[in-house]
């Protein structure tokens, strides 16, 4: 499943997942991944709907790739229920599942629960880090994304090429 999904065969992954005598979360991210890569978002979350209805339980991989996704879309009321459903599940707080959100946030335009997000992590790393000022530039928030910019460079934080192409 994976291996097709990585190469755009999304068609034959779904039919590998349907032959599976027993799926699991693995199999299913697998899919849900290629679909938000291949630019199928809507189809990602249905998928994740067929998942649920299986019994089976999404974990962070799943939520990042399903967040990614209602970015694409814009549609931060799906984000906020998968939202509701990391906390549940106890893996918002997850480094990769809260940059996810806070990007999620920031193309939706919901910079307050972004920042919400990015001051709830134990420790942001770069990724979340520039997630933020990445959702401040996206909304146009120039000046918060410079003072963002400078608390990474007073707290050493290790800038990329996103960080600086965002600065």
């Amino acid at each position: 499943i994976n291996m097709y999904a990585k190469c755009g065969e999304l068609i034959k992954a779904q039919k590998v997942l349907e032959d599976l005598l027993v799926r699991d979360v693995f199999s299913w991210s697998s899919l849900i991944a290629g679909y938000a890569e291949q630019g199928r978002c809507k189809d990602a979350l249905d998928c994740f709907e067929q998942m649920r209805s299986e019994g089976i339980a999404a974990n962070a991989i799943t939520f990042t790739c399903l967040l990614k996704a209602c970015g694409n879309l814009r549609d931060c009321q799906e984000g906020r229920k998968l939202h509701c459903h990391s906390i549940e599940k106890g893996i918002s707080s997850d480094i990769y599942v809260g940059s996810t959100l806070i990007s999620m946030y920031g193309k939706c335009g919901a910079i307050v629960e972004a920042e919400h997000v990015f001051s709830d992590l134990s420790e942001p790393t770069n990724v979340s880090w520039t997630a933020m000022l990445s959702a401040y530039v996206e909304q146009g928030h120039a000046n918060k994304a410079l003072d963002t910019y400078r608390a990474m460079v007073k707290q050493s934080i290790c800038l990329n090429t996103v960080t600086l192409n965002c600065v």
